[in-house]
């Protein structure tokens, strides 16, 4: 360390004047909260509540109480768990908390005020030094800059987040209805099986029926019985997937009331040229890796002079006493430290290699935005071709192969197996209709948030066929 002494009253004006023209960056967290919302308009109306005070929570609670008052719709849904989930107030409160850590990069760390005392026989030194850093003064606007920066890239994220948020809700939703569903048709499938088991055992007993198609009906009853326990899990477990991304409490989970069904297919799916205008550069995901790139580049530029050396400026007034006589005087100090056992080559290679990082993630998010929109509507407009298959020709198709065998059954060209049989395959004929119309209504969700900037890959996964629904007539 180098220090360089020097009387001069001049230098603390200067001082004074360069601490007055410092600016500071500061975190609204409403306002931010607000800019989310608007810029999700479209994509969801509901409001963001951040919970910080009692009348927060009760405005909240109000919200979900009459939210609750009927079957939960997607979108209640949605509003419910941005008011109420306890894990999503964590994240915005965690957004809140960084994004003011970045307000604060773009601040000058306070002054160090030190006084010292000293006494030698007859003589009195007084002293007091005021100490600050130089070259943060000297980057104080380029410091300003950076951490204007990382603001944007936390409204960012803070977005992303409220997007993850609702495409989670929605996908817990969706399961929550279906795996009811599923319910209530795998007990019908139960409950003819079982009839065929009991009948083959009756017919059997009188001779009718041999071993082997007695413990055929019995394999059927089997496992619809092991198919109608797993579902009876899967229920609950869908149900309270939603519960806990609801935030719902002991008495919410009570009034929780859920549609008996998923809302109708569209009329018309989304064409690929209306999702191709919505996705624009705006979208989420370039946004936060530009802002990624600008912040990283910024800080190598400010880091880079720290690197070599820093800069401590100190200011003294001193005042000295003996016998009753008194001088005073003041000066500044300067203290420079030499890059003597650390050329800080380390530090500016890790920010090299920040930038580059940054720049790399920039590109491969703007190559790889069109892919995963592709990939997405691809998805979604199998899915939706698939639903739509089996709402308009499978179903219909089925019901009436229905009504020709309770026909036949009762012209006594079928027998009761028969009926049976075809009953549970008519069943699980549903069970896929209802497979595909999940699988929609996910993909839907996985490409709305995708639009949007927050890539979300669907599954789609083969649904039961009809050849399957029949594999065990």
């Amino acid at each position: 360390m180098i220090v360089f002494n020097q009387q001069n009253k001049g230098m603390s004006v200067l001082a004074l004047c360069a601490l007055v023209l410092s600016g500071c960056a500061t975190v609204n967290i409403d306002e931010s909260l607000s800019k989310s919302a608007a810029s999700l308009e479209g994509f969801t109306d509901a409001e963001l509540i951040l919970k910080r005070t009692q009348s927060d929570r009760e405005h909240a609670d109000a919200i979900v109480k009459d939210l609750l008052n009927a079957p939960l719709t997607q979108v209640a849904a949605i509003q419910v768990a941005l008011a109420n989930s306890p894990s999503f107030q964590a994240k915005l409160a965690n957004n809140w908390a960084s994004a003011a850590q970045s307000a604060q990069s773009g601040r000058i760390s306070n002054p160090v005020l030190a006084l010292e005392r000293l006494d030698i026989g007859t003589e009195l030194e007084l002293t007091a030094f005021l100490s600050f850093g130089l070259l943060d003064v000297l980057t104080l606007p380029a410091r300003q800059r950076r951490a204007e920066s990382k603001l944007v890239r936390a409204q960012i994220e803070l977005t992303a987040d409220v997007v993850s948020e609702i495409t989670a809700v929605r996908e817990a939703w969706v399961k929550a209805i279906t795996s009811e569903q599923r319910l209530g048709y795998a007990q019908q499938v139960f409950e003819s099986a079982e009839a065929s088991a009991e009948l083959a055992k009756r017919m059997q007993a009188v001779g009718n029926f041999s071993r082997l198609d007695r413990a055929r009906q019995h394999t059927f009853y089997t496992d619809a019985a092991t198919a109608l326990t797993v579902t009876t899990h899967d229920v609950l477990a869908a149900r309270e997937s939603l519960i806990r991304i609801l935030g719902l409490s002991a008495e919410q989970i009570d009034r929780l009331q859920l549609p008996a069904r998923l809302p109708a297919l569209p009329e018309q799916p989304r064409t690929a040229e209306e999702v191709g205008r919505v996705a624009t550069a705006e979208r989420l995901d370039i946004q936060l890796a530009e802002a990624s790139l600008k912040s990283a580049a910024r800080a190598q530029g400010i880091k880079t002079v720290f690197t070599y050396t820093d800069i401590e400026l100190s200011l003294f007034r001193q005042r000295i006493e003996d016998d009753g006589d008194r001088v005073t005087g003041g000066g500044y100090e300067i203290e420079i430290g030499l890059p003597v056992f650390d050329w800080g080559d380390m530090k500016r290679a890790e920010m090299n290699a920040q930038t580059l990082a940054a720049a790399n993630m920039l590109e491969a998010t703007l190559g790889g935005a069109a892919s995963t929109l592709r990939e997405s509507y691809s998805a979604y407009r199998t899915a939706f071709d698939v639903a739509r298959f089996y709402e308009v020709e499978i179903l219909p198709l089925q019901a009436m192969i229905a009504e020709e065998n309770v026909l036949q059954y009762n012209g006594m060209l079928i027998g009761v197996f028969e009926l049976l049989a075809d009953a549970r395959r008519q069943v699980g004929i549903v069970q896929a209709a209802i497979d595909a119309n999940e699988q929609f209504w996910m993909s839907d969700a996985a490409l709305s948030a995708t639009i949007i900037g927050n890539p979300t890959m669907a599954s789609i996964g083969a649904v039961g066929t009809v050849a399957d629904a029949g594999a065990g007539h």
